[in-house]
Order: structure tokens, then sequence, then C-alpha cells
């Protein structure tokens, strides 16, 4: 994989967007007790199944639960409170979280794409099933305001969605629940409602075909471009519902590159190393700044008739990425704005294409969400139990970018299943160098003992 020295930021890219950075905010929210008006008073429900599109889905009422309860204090969002500030505040958000992540993303040089807008989302729609320190750790990682959460998260959701012309910019939200599984009312109605989530269940116990169903969703709403998401033994019989966000993009250049000046050159590799890749060339008028203090290059390349730009940030060298991913939140926030002079510009930019799988749990767990992986999980406001708890938390990141424009994809998945569940199976692939024994298990001597550096070489 070539590994580029340019810090295409996932959250600059397409999927979360210089949407979000051109609605973005300096404000930074203290953690939210996040309400919404869509919280009903908490009966248990079984969610009736909606077919696999963003139709509305209804909610039967389950007989066998009991009668419905008072909900614990007031849970709606004032009705004028403007969009363009519910907004800002799932940006500000979005910004906050993307910056925090990074770093723990980041594994030695090789490349990485992701959208933070869509773990974001995935984690919001989990933290409305969140109580105790489990919903504290959940917001405070990822900076949800104190009230409003969810209707900022969805009205987000819906800018995301609108018509942008020759742009393409779709986002979707689907809960998947075992069949026979009952919920909380408020928590399939903030979902439904505020996010705009659809609803199906699954047999969880056909794990391999439960998986397959809810993978072949999310390619759907990719474009058939994240199609794994879902790793191989995370879905049991012991699931219990699985929170999907999914987000794809396609964008043409304002103005595109000329094919016939894209040519092979050389590219610097962090490691000293070189690579040979295919640049685009262009000498029309851009929008660049560069940072008189540290050299730094900001590119902003603009798509046709969406209101979105690719930001590029480029150190005046190669040592200097590492000062770039220093002060990484930094300049998130100073290319919040769009520049708005356009200037002569030779730009020399590679085509590429990138995706990375990545277990959200390791990162998450170092941000702080420690409860909600564990056997302490609060998330009574799902099921009215604290049996539950996120087992996996998955997404990928996809983007490809050549002379014609940008067409990028991304997806998260946060399992939740019973407490006592069996962790997903591990992995011993002896693809590697190994040694090995026989062992007499009564005495532990190893009667033998050896290694394998070559099992084909005798």
């Amino acid at each position: 994989m070539k590994h580029l020295p340019l810090s295409l930021l996932s959250s600059l890219l397409v999927a979360t967007g210089s949407i979000a950075l051109a609605a973005g905010c300096d404000q930074k929210p203290s953690g939210p007790t996040a309400t919404s008006s869509a919280a009903a008073s908490p009966a248990h429900v079984t969610p009736a199944s909606s077919p696999a599109s963003d139709g509305p889905a209804a909610v039967a009422p389950d007989n066998k639960t009991p009668a419905v309860t008072p909900s614990p204090g007031k849970a709606t969002e004032p009705a004028d409170r403007p969009s363009a500030a519910s907004v800002a505040l799932a940006v500000t958000a979005i910004q906050a979280f993307t910056a925090d992540v990074y770093p723990h993303l980041v594994e030695a040089d090789d490349n990485l794409f992701f959208s933070g807008a869509s773990i974001a989302t995935a984690f919001a729609m989990t933290h409305a099933g969140a109580a105790g320190k489990t919903a504290d750790e959940i917001r405070a990682a990822f900076h949800l305001p104190d009230s409003g959460a969810y209707e900022a998260f969805g009205a987000f959701g819906r800018l995301l969605n609108a018509s942008r012309g020759d742009t393409v910019l779709k986002t979707a939200n689907r809960m998947w629940h075992a069949k026979d599984a009952a919920f909380q009312a408020p928590f399939v109605n903030i979902l439904k409602t505020a996010f705009g989530s659809t609803v199906g269940h699954v047999d969880f116990a056909k794990s391999r075909a439960a998986r397959a169903t809810i993978n072949t969703w999310v390619a759907g709403k990719t474009g058939d471009k994240i199609t794994e998401l879902i790793a191989d033994g995370a879905i049991t019989g012991l699931t219990r519902l699985v929170l999907t966000n999914a987000v794809y993009f396609k964008g043409l250049w304002a103005d595109a590159f000329d094919k016939k000046l894209t040519k092979a050159a050389a590219f610097n590799r962090r490691d000293g190393t070189k690579v040979e890749a295919s640049f685009m060339q262009s000498t029309d008028k851009h929008r660049m700044r560069m940072d008189p203090k540290n050299g730094l290059q900001r590119l902003e390349l603009p798509y046709k008739d969406g209101g979105l730009s690719m930001v590029v940030l480029l150190p005046r060298d190669v040592a200097g990425f590492a000062d770039l991913e220093k002060n990484l939140p930094t300049q998130l926030k100073a290319a919040a704005k769009p520049i708005d002079e356009t200037t002569q510009v030779y730009v020399k930019f590679p085509k590429f294409e990138l995706q990375s799988p990545i277990d959200l749990t390791p990162s998450l767990t170092k941000l702080g969400v420690k409860r909600a992986f564990s056997a302490g999980a609060d998330f009574s406001k799902i099921n009215g139990k604290t049996d539950l708890y996120i087992t996996d938390a998955f997404h990928q990141g996809w983007v490809k970018v050549d002379e014609a424009g940008t067409e990028a994809a991304a997806a998260t998945a946060v399992v939740i299943g019973l407490k006592g569940m069996a962790a997903p199976p591990q992995h011993f692939v002896a693809d590697r160098p190994f040694v090995f024994g026989i062992r007499d298990d009564a005495t532990g001597a190893f009667l033998f003992l050896g290694r394998v550096m070559d099992p084909t070489a005798g």
C-alpha cells in the first residue's frame, strides 16, 4: 500500500465533510444530558420490522410487558430551536471527536481514512440507550452537547441528505434487533424520530445469515464499497441488537484534472524511501494558503454543485508531517473556514484508493469509553435491564480520488449483546515462524522442541 504524506484526514474529506468544516464553530460545549423530543413513556416495545430502506417503521407494543410508567425528567427540545443551531451542535461534537480519535487510529506509516461523523452518529444512537456512568463516558468521549444531542445529529443527517445537484451525499441509520427482544419505547422512538433510523429484526441465532443481512444493507448504502463491515464471529445467538450508520459520497471536481497531464513520478515516504505514483496536474486558479511560520500549505479543491471541498494539509517537507499531526486540532479549527481568494497554483496531486477497516474498541477505550465494553455497562434505557454491553464496534472507510473527482464511503456498526456472552473467537493463524514442542501433560516435560521457519523447506 502506498503511503501518502498528505494529511488526507477523513474528517476533512467527504464523508464527514467539508460540510462539517463549513458549518463548524469554535464553541466547545460541555458534556450533555442529551434529550430527545421522541422520548416517550418507557413502555417496553417489540419494534415492528421495516424494510431495509429508509422509510418509517411502526413500533408495536408488547402486550406481555409491564404497563407504561412515566418518563423521568423533561425529554423535549424547544420546537422553535433553529435548525442551523442544532447542526452546529453536532458539527462541534464531530470535529472535537475526530481530532481526539485520530492519533489513536494511526498505525506506524499506514494509510488511514475514516468518518468521524459516522462513528459519532452511531455512538450518539448508542448513548440514547445508556445510563449512569456508561452514558457519562460516551458523552464525554464524543463531546455530546448538554441537551438536544439527538436532534442535533438528526438535523446534521438531514443536511447531508439534502439534494446537491451532480454531487451525491447520503447517510442512513438502521437498528437491527432480535425478533423476540423487547425494548424501552423512548429508546426506539429516539432512534426513529430524532435519527430517522429504520428498524428491522434478524435471527441472531443464525449468526452467519444475520451478519450477511446487515453487511448487505451496508453495502447497498455505500455503493457496494464496504461489503464486510461486521467481522466473522462478531454476531452470535446472544446478540440483541446492532446499530448501524452508513455514509456515501460521490462528487465531481468543479475543475476536473486533465487525464492527459497525469504522469508517474516519485512519492516521498516518511521512512526516506520513494515509491512511484500517478500524479494529476493542474495550473488553474485554486484556493490555497501557506502558513509563513511553518510552511504548511492548505489546498481546497471544491466539488461541483455540492457545497463540499476536499481540504488537503501539506507540510513543508516530509519531516514536518509529525508536527502537522501533533497540532491537528488547531489545524482542523483553522481549516473550518473556507479560503476566500484564489491564486494561480501548480497542483501536483496523487491518484489513490484507500480502505481502512478499524476495530474501534481499543481507540474508544483510550478515550475513556470503558464501561460500555465491560460487565459494568448500563444500557438499561434500551431494555430496562442492565444485562447488555457492547461486544464489538466496527468502522470502515473507503475513498478513491482520480481526475474526475472523489468517491468515498464509510460505515459504523455497534454490536450489543447479553453479558456473559461468549467472546468472539480469537484467531490463531500460524502464517509466520513459530516454536513448537511435544509435552507430557502429566509432568509438564517437553519431550521434543523445535521451530518452523519455512514449512515447505523440509
